[in-house]
This record gives C-alpha cells, structure tokens and sequence, in this order.
C-alpha cells in the first residue's frame, strides 16, 4: 500500500539504529570511502533514506531513537539475549556519532532511554500520540508487526513499502497483536530468542490460528493431534515464555515528553547540513538539497547555494572530462541524472525534436532473461547524455511503467542505436516494451569492419578515439566483493551509464560512413542487423530439457566411472587421484614401468594423444580414455545441463553469439549447443535430452566443412578420415 497523503497528521518514528545498520551491509561488498578513507556507507545510505522520506512525504513531525550502549532489560531477563552476535565492525560504529550529528543540525529530536532499545522508545511514543496520529514507524525491523492498528502503519525505507493491518495478516498469515507469540515459538535467531525448536513459521501460524494465542495453545496442549509438534511444544514449553517476554515491545518506557512540540521538524533546517555534507564529501546528497523542488528549503540555502556551487562546480548536471590532452579526441560531455518524475518529463521535452537516439539498459545480469532493469541511458547529442534511475537501491527512482510509457512515445519515429542491441531488445521486452523502431548496432557494425578484433564498446572507444571507459569493476567490485549494479550510488551509475551511451552516439556516425566506404552497408543492413531478431526470438523462446533422462543418465554414469576406477585401480595396484596428472604420470610411467612418449615442464604428459598410443599396448591406457570421454560429458552435460535451466521459464536459455568467431559463424554459449556430441552413443543419449512441445518439431542442424570430408574421402588419408 502507499501512505495517504490526505491522512489526519503524521508522526514519523525512525529506528536510527536499523537504518544505519541496514545501510551499512547494503554496501559491505563495495564500501563508499571518502578521500580521507572515512567509511561513509551508512551516513550516505541513511541520509539518503531520510531524505527521500522528506521528498516524498509532508514530514512535520518526526523523532528519532537509537538502541544505547547499556544493556537493557532483556539481559536482566536472561544474559543469552542478543549473546550471539559479533561485535559491530569499527567502521560501523565510527559512523553513528556523524548521523547523529546530522540529525541534530537539522533539528531532529533525538529520543532514547537507558536500559531499553529503540523498539521499546518508539513503541512508547507511538502509543502515547496515536490517538492524535497516524503513526509511521520508519524501520525494515519486522518486530514492529506487533504494534500495527488502525493507526500504526510500519514504513520499510529500502523497499518503499508500507506495512497496515491487512499488510500484517497478509504476510504472515496471523494478526498483529498475535505476532509476539508468533516471534515466541518461531523464535528469532538475531535476538538469540530460542522459541520452540522445530517449529517453523507455518506451524507457528497454524497453531496460533487455531487456538489464539501461546497461552491458548498450552491451555489446549492435548488437542493437538501431531505428535511431533506437541512434543516439541511441551519440550520447550519453558523456552516459549520466556521468548515470549523477550520478543515483546514494551510501551511504557519512562520518557519525559508529554506533548507533540518536541516533534516538529522545519524543512528549511536541511540546509544548516550543507557544511556536514561537504565535510565528509557526500556530493551527490549535497546535489540533492540544492536541486530540491520545495520552495521553502530552496530560499533557506539560497544564500549558501552559490558559494558551494562554486567550490563543488554542482548544478543540475554534472561533467564528465575525459583525462585526454588537447590534441587527442576528448570525450566530453555533460551527465544528468533523471531520479525523479518531472525531471524525467522535462527529458522528454529536451529530446523531442531529435530524430537519433543511442540507448543503453543496466540490469543486474549478464543474462537478459534473468536480469532485472535498474536504469537506461540516453543519448540524443554528443555533449550531452542522461541517466534515468529506475530500480537502485536506497536512492530516488522514477517508476519502471512511467519511464517505458514515456520512452515509447517519445522514442516512437526515431532511429534507436546501441551496443549489442540484442541484449537491450531482450531486458526491455521483458519490462514491456517491446522495441519496434528502426534500429542500429554499433557491436554489429564494428565486427564487420574489423572482424578480427575485439568488439566491445570499451574497445571500439579505444580503438577508434583513443578514450578509456570507465570500468565496471570500478563500481561493482569484484570476486567475492562484487555487487550487483542497483547497489551502486546513483550519481557513480549516471557517470557510467551515460558514458555507454554517448560513446555508442558517437560510434554511429562514424560506423555508418565507413560501413559505406568498405561496400559493407548493404551486407549490414540486409543480412546482419535484421539477423539478431531471429536470435533473440530463439534465446527467448529456449529448449526445453527433459531432466530426468539427463538424471538417469547420471546415475548410469556413475556405475560406469566407479566400474571404471576399481579396474585401473586393479591395474596400478594401487589407488590414486585418477584426475591428477601427476599422479597418474607416477603410477604409469614410475610404478608400471610403461616408457613416457613425452614429458612436460610438470612432468610426464598424460594427454590423449599420449593415451591412444598407449592404448595399442596397454589396458590401462584405454580404461583412462573412457573414464576421461565419460567424466568429460559428465561433467560438461550431464550434471551442467538441469543447473542452467530457468526458474521462470523451465527452459534452457542459450545465448548466440553473432560477433564473436571471425569466420562469420555464429556461436553460442550457456550451454554451446554447437558443441553438444552427435557421434559416440552417449552424445546421441544426450541429445535425446532435448524436446519439445506436443505439435512442434525439433530441427537439429549440424553443419562441418563439407570440403575437408570430400578431400579426406578422395585422398583416402587415413589421419583426415579420422578426424
């Protein structure tokens, strides 16, 4: 549900403590460091949330409460509360006392209580002023159920969700004055609250939809006819009451405020934290508060507006400079971010009467049909380049169905170009819009001009202006650092993005002059371009796998290899790793006395060709060969196949390559379907593997260098005949 803005008076109750924490992880694979090295993820993801709360709702009255350093009254109750977490990183706890500071600039009540958490703090002041209220407590914690009525909602500020009274039952299947008892036998392994063991979150809500509450379930123990759930209800009888107390917000917490005026927030005091924001370097925050569309908070920092425009060269846009001397072709440009609504209209206006239009699509995968859309790039003109934030995370977004309607009807005549289009077509087909427009791919146009060479865009801005792109791995990491791109801050993705695009604009003029020049364009335009369509219908469409042949298969598979290993085990006298070079070079050569063909920098070679020409002599030789053919299609098929089918669509997505072998062949990869073997028995097996639909046929289209087989068979070489 979405709050209502014609609702009596708000008063929003923030968990300080749960944001920051919330804000922190979000980031824990690819922190945000400011030139003094200072970790400002959680100040940057927490102000952030709080002011796109201000932006998006008529905040007059807020308070704000963090947990205290102190224990609290639930260790009095048992010293294993909470006992089981690790200590909170430095890094973290270095950042509460600035976000304290922020909300202190702008005048943000700060509201806490020795000896209790921030739950019980604004569970006491939501129950103090709901009467006067509609209560929005601010927090992704979901303890807060408990508290929901007809005039307590729950805000989550990561996912921009509101949680009521039905959001409750829906979620959990209980109502919310049900929920402690609910945490009571669940349990709650952040907290260290044991609950019942072996009672899960279905059986908790059954139970409780059956007999009310805890109480009522103990009451009525022997009506319970699973055993196994009431012997784990009356094993852990004592565990249950005592999570019970343990899982409850208190909403008697003694605090000294008896009216609403410590609550009221001034708008205009957000400019009093321009000098924090430049302190610890949150540019594009400081952005944000100078772009702000409310006119209050506009006049308020008027007077500091020019003077940290200056110094920060901020405006509506920011510009990207290649490192490039004079005399090179220096990219240039001006990056805007589009985060809001009518800023992205105001795009749509900008770009109207523009006839070209390159487009760019990022998404949190390489594959178009498991990626999820987070942002496009636009480009009309080569000096300047937009992005419009769709889907990132603890930032401002434009909805997905405004920004396809808009883009649609704005983009409907023009020439849309891209890099891969074929990606783009398939990630914006499945947000719905299907792209319908004429089109130009300048991957396509770049491997036809230079088939031979790399065709990604970093390497065409290389190749052709001598400009270095920026990195991905700059903004997501890498290895196990590496996060998906609807984490990255928002002004970091339009530098990028945007980059994307306006190479790509630039790309197309060129390519299309020298397409002309080679007497290549007919062959573009007739042939290649129009082939990518047919190719993204097939990735799309899939084969379908029968993944119990494959099953079988394997188990077959593994009788075979275990057969296998215990015959050259017999052989060697001896077991070993059988996948080690190494050790099968000692057991062959050293241990049998077989004589090496030939030897390695490692050691002796135990490669095939190696293998067929001790397999004339020795036993052992063609064991390894069979055992080597079947793990081999083991696994690269067998076991590969079933693990690359898709969770939507039950289907195997394979993605065809159309720029990647010089020759002019296509490619595919995920799985390579080219490569799946047609000759031995078990190639055909798993061919059988494949199917289809009933009433559609399966083409199977194997095609080889025809010449070779007639040259093999008319100069009768054995060797060719072979191969």
């Amino acid at each position: 549900m979405e709050l209502e803005t014609d609702m009596k008076k708000k008063l929003f109750l923030i968990d300080g403590t749960a944001i920051i924490y919330r804000s922190f992880f979000a980031f824990i694979r690819n922190p945000l460091y400011n030139s003094k090295g200072q970790n400002t993820s959680a100040i940057y993801g927490t102000i952030s949330a709080f002011l796109r709360l201000v932006e998006r709702y008529n905040l007059d009255h807020v308070a704000v409460s963090f947990d205290r350093k102190e224990k609290t009254f639930r260790h009095e109750i048992t010293d294993t509360y909470k006992a089981n977490r690790p200590p909170a990183p430095d890094e973290l706890i270095s950042q509460f006392e600035p976000i304290k500071e922020f909300f202190s600039l702008i005048g943000l009540k700060e509201i806490s209580c020795a000896g209790y958490e921030a739950d019980d703090v604004l569970a006491t002041l939501a129950e103090k002023f709901k009467q006067d209220y509609d209560v929005v407590i601010v927090s992704g914690d979901k303890d807060f159920a408990q508290l929901v009525d007809e005039n307590v909602v729950l805000y989550d500020t990561s996912k921009e969700k509101v949680t009521d009274y039905e959001g409750v039952i829906e979620k959990y299947d209980l109502k919310p004055e049900q929920f402690v008892d609910y945490l009571a036998i669940c349990g709650d392994s952040a907290d260290n609250i044991p609950g019942v063991k072996g009672v899960g979150p279905k059986g908790a809500a059954k139970l409780l939809n059956e007999f009310g509450t805890l109480e009522g379930i103990y009451e009525n123990i022997e009506k319970i006819s699973a055993k196994g759930t009431k012997s784990k209800l009356i094993e852990s009888k004592e565990n249950a009451f005592l999570s019970q107390k343990l899982a409850t917000i208190v909403r008697d917490v003694p605090i000294d405020i008896d009216d609403d005026r410590s609550f009221l927030f001034d708008k205009t005091k957000l400019a009093d934290s321009i000098d924090f924001l430049k302190k610890y370097e949150l540019n594009s925050l400081a952005k944000k508060l100078l772009t702000y569309r409310d006119p209050a908070i506009q006049n308020k920092i008027a007077e500091k507006q020019q003077e940290f425009k200056t110094e920060f060269d901020f405006g509506e846009e920011t510009t990207i400079d290649a490192e490039l001397t004079d005399e090179s072709n220096g990219i240039r440009f001006k990056a805007i971010l589009i985060d809001t609504i009518d800023v992205f209209r105001e795009m749509l206006k900008e770009i109207s009467d523009d006839k070209i239009v390159a487009v760019d699509t990022e998404t949190t995968d390489v594959d178009p049909l498991l990626a999820k859309l987070v942002g496009i790039s636009i480009c009309t003109k080569p000096e300047k380049a937009y992005y419009i934030s769709i889907a990132h995370q603890m930032a401002d977004n434009v909805p997905v169905e405004i920004v396809l309607e808009g883009l649609k009807k704005s983009l409907k005549d023009k020439l849309i170009i891209a890099h891969n289009i074929k990606y783009d077509y398939l990630i914006l087909q499945r947000a719905g819009w299907t792209i319908e427009n004429k089109v130009f791919d300048t991957m396509i146009a770049d491997y036809l001009l230079r088939p031979t060479s790399r065709h990604s865009l970093g390497a065409c801005s290389k190749f052709e202006f001598d400009h270095e792109m920026i990195p991905i791995k700059n903004l997501i990491g890498v290895g196990q650092k590496q996060v998906t791109f609807d984490m990255v801050p928002t002004d970091q993705a339009a530098d990028y993005a945007t980059e994307d695009a306006n190479i790509t604009f630039r790309l197309y003029k060129l390519f299309e002059e020298k397409l002309i020049k080679a007497d290549l364009y007919n062959l573009y335009k007739n042939i290649e371009l129009p082939l990518f369509y047919s190719l993204a219908k097939m990735e799309q469409n899939g084969v379908k796998i029968d993944t119990d042949i494959l099953h079988e298969m394997s188990k077959n598979n593994q009788k075979k290899l275990g057969e296998l290993t215990r015959n050259i085990y017999e052989i060697a006298g001896s077991q070993f790793n059988i996948n080690s070079t190494q050790q099968l070079g000692k057991v062959l050569f050293d241990d049998l006395g077989i004589p090496p063909i030939k030897k390695t920098k490692t050691g002796y070679s135990t490669d095939v060709t190696v293998l067929e020409k001790l397999a004339e002599e020795h036993e052992i030789a063609r064991l390894l060969m069979q055992y080597r053919t079947i793990s081999k299609l083991e696994s690269t098929y067998v076991t590969a196949l079933p693990k690359l089918v898709n969770p939507e669509t039950g289907r195997v997505h394979s993605s065809f390559n159309q720029t990647v072998a010089s020759t002019g062949r296509l490619s595919s990869t995920n799985p390579n379907m080219q490569n799946i073997p047609v000759r031995s028995e078990m190639g055909k097996e798993i061919r059988y593997a494949f199917v289809v639909d009933e009433d559609n046929i399966m083409i199977a289209a194997d095609y080889s260098q025809i010449e070779l087989r007639i040259l093999a068979m008319l100069s009768k070489d054995e060797k060719m005949i072979t191969a």
